[in-house]
């Protein structure tokens, strides 16, 4: 993702060196692991992430000769998610030599943030008029502002030029949410080229909570409330009270999280929980406050 790559720049012209990986459930991750694996479990998909992790760092220490120092994950969203669990992981084994995990924006119950995301891509289907036109108005801003930051000298541009409203960052993060998923069922068929039209109807008509029931439920894990248990902060309690290796960044206004989850993740992070007052889904990562406090965490200084 682009801010991934903002973020590693940033840093890199502080001397660090940055290695970044895609998404755990990006459909080149799945290609790469072994035959029957399904995206959706953290305690499955982190463990393989884990392990990527520990030959990439193995890989340039052998490339440069040398010993990479101190070590920081990071992740937004869904990877803000990875590493948390990633963290939880090395509290009880250390293998990478992590020195602190920062986690923005992570979803508290990945169930509830899922239902949110199949219940804004229903509206294409309640009111296909109306969302058609909202679609469009926002296109047209994405396309404007592409056009006003190339014509922008560097280092003038501002993202106050052409703001989004939140209802066009929900339309925009939501087919962005969509289109993995639609790319993971794509790879996950292994569709051949004169069925292509099938799979298409398929994706078409399939959500993230369809995706769930479909591809992740199986022996092990029979009902949603078990899987929940299995895919929530929640389920890292014991972790988030008892370290402070690790920091989060949410906003209150986040709509992949609730008030509620919120609160309890307050309760169990304390101080090494950032909240700002709007940003929405990683809507502030461009405000100074916020790299400034990121670049303290990560640096010291």
């Amino acid at each position: 993702s682009h801010h991934s790559i903002v973020f590693a720049k940033m840093f890199y012209d502080l001397g660090y060196s940055a290695i970044i990986f895609g998404s755990h459930f990006h459909w080149e991750f799945l290609k790469s692991m072994p035959d029957g694996f399904v995206p959706g479990i953290p305690s499955t998909d982190i463990a393989y992430l884990r392990e990527i992790t520990k030959k990439a760092i193995e890989k340039l220490e052998d490339k440069y000769e040398c010993k990479l120092g101190k070590k920081t994950v990071m992740g937004t969203s869904f990877g803000a998610f990875a590493t948390l669990f990633l963290a939880d992981m090395e509290s009880r084994e250390n293998t990478l030599n992590i020195s602190n995990f920062i986690s923005i924006n992570p979803p508290v119950e990945l169930l509830y943030a899922v239902n949110v995301i199949d219940k804004n891509n229903d509206l294409w289907k309640e009111n296909s008029i109306d969302i058609k036109k909202r679609v469009a108005l926002s296109a047209s801003k994405i396309i404007q502002l592409v056009e006003k930051k190339n014509e922008t000298e560097k280092g003038n541009f501002t993202l106050d030029m052409l703001p989004f409203s939140e209802d066009e960052a929900r339309l925009i993060t939501c087919f962005v949410l969509r289109q993995k998923l639609s790319d993971i069922i794509f790879t996950l068929e292994n569709t051949k080229t004169s069925k292509r039209t099938d799979i298409y109807d398929k994706i078409n008509n399939i959500g993230y909570l369809d995706y769930i029931n479909n591809y992740v439920k199986n022996d092990n894990l029979e009902t949603l409330e078990e899987i929940n248990a299995k895919t929530s902060l929640y389920s890292l309690k014991d972790y988030l009270i008892n370290n402070r290796n690790y920091k989060i960044y949410h906003t209150l206004d986040d709509y992949l999280v609730n008030q509620t989850q919120l609160k309890d993740l307050r309760q169990f992070a304390g101080a090494n929980l950032v909240l700002f007052d709007k940003g929405s889904h990683l809507g502030y990562l461009y405000r100074d406050e916020f790299k400034k406090q990121l670049i303290k965490d990560v640096t010291g200084n």
